[in-house]
């Protein structure tokens, strides 16, 4: 879908999006079906989740973003 309205997207463009596309599983509880099975336990492990998860994800996806501009993969 993105090729027919972006058709000549530079390669760098497919690999942010895969990275980051895999960093946001770490934003929700839903991201890893091991989490849901813990969550189901106990209802306080998604707030905690929920609060590291967030954080890991903000920093990741920082970090790949700042690696990807730094490694000229992705146009500004």
């Amino acid at each position: 879908m993105l090729l027919t309205v972006w058709p000549d997207i530079p390669s760098g463009v497919f690999i942010g999006l895969a990275v980051l596309s895999t960093l946001a599983g770490n934003f929700v509880l839903v991201g890893s079906s091991a989490n849901l099975i813990v969550a189901e336990r106990a209802l306080m492990a998604f707030y905690e989740h929920a609060t590291t998860g967030i954080q890991i994800t903000i920093l990741s996806m920082l970090s790949a973003g700042l690696w990807l501009w730094i490694a000229n993969l992705m146009p500004l």
